[in-house]
């Protein structure tokens, strides 16, 4: 439960939130793209560091690329609708803010360009949400229902994926486009919620669920893990793509 909210909180079915955007190709190659060889004894180490430019800029933003910032992360709308399994809520969450993207740290990063495969493992120390929430719904054995603030803590956020790209013509310049993720593992060392206002705000059953919640987070987590992964993925997607597909592969990885 608990890591299904956050994954859905942080990029399901968002709207009013990321866009991939246009914009010209580069013509001049910055300083923050290194030029990697496709084959090599280097190659992993220097897509290492490609890599973790890449989702520097996508932090920060880059008004050159028309790459909005991501740090922190405002949702402004977004439903939700789970009626299987043993979490089961519909609804939506309003207004929520993500902060500590910026601290995401890429601890590894595989290149096999002859099969246009990567991976990449990343670690999060930290994000916090805040928001307004409003669902109804049921959690194993515990009906839960309200509206009003909402947090999360989630601490210890670690993601690895395998990505499959292709290279495509771009206003005329061959780029990089990720099209599949064929990987996607999960994990969290800790995740908090806390739902004010649950039962029409009655207190002890309200704390009773908020516990029962945490108590159970890992185990609902296992039962979400394959939802979460298939409805990230265009998200994702679109992401890496913002940038990545403004970067001429002659820079990045030339023949």
């Amino acid at each position: 439960m608990i890591k299904l909210i956050f994954e859905i909180v942080l990029l399901v079915n968002v709207i009013d939130c990321y866009q991939k955007r246009d914009a010209p190709v580069l013509t001049t190659q910055p300083s923050w793209v290194p030029t990697c060889k496709r084959n090599g004894p280097d190659t992993n180490k220097c897509f290492l560091k490609l890599f973790t430019s890449l989702i520097q800029q996508t932090i920060k933003g880059n008004p050159e690329l028309n790459i909005d910032p991501i740090e922190p992360l405002f949702i402004e709308n977004l439903p939700i609708n789970k009626k299987n399994g043993a979490v089961r809520l519909t609804g939506f969450l309003r207004n929520y803010t993500m902060e500590g993207m910026g601290a995401t740290k890429i601890l590894d990063a595989q290149m096999n360009f002859d099969k246009r495969i990567f991976s990449v493992n990343m670690y999060m120390p930290q994000m916090k949400a805040y928001g307004v929430y409003d669902f109804k719904g049921q959690v194993l054995i515990l009906p839960i229902a309200g509206n009003g603030n909402s947090f999360l803590d989630i601490k210890g956020s670690t993601n690895k994926l395998q990505m499959k790209f292709d290279l495509v013509n771009v206003h005329g310049v061959e780029v990089m486009r990720v099209n599949k993720i064929q990987r996607f593992d999960l994990d969290r060392d800790d995740v908090k919620i806390r739902l004010d206002n649950l039962f029409n705000g009655n207190k002890l059953l309200g704390d009773n669920a908020n516990k029962f919640i945490n108590d159970n987070g890992k185990n609902l987590a296992k039962q979400v893990e394959g939802v979460i992964t298939e409805n990230l993925e265009p998200i994702i997607l679109d992401i890496i793509n913002n940038i990545v597909e403004k970067i001429p592969i002659s820079m990045s990885f030339p023949n």
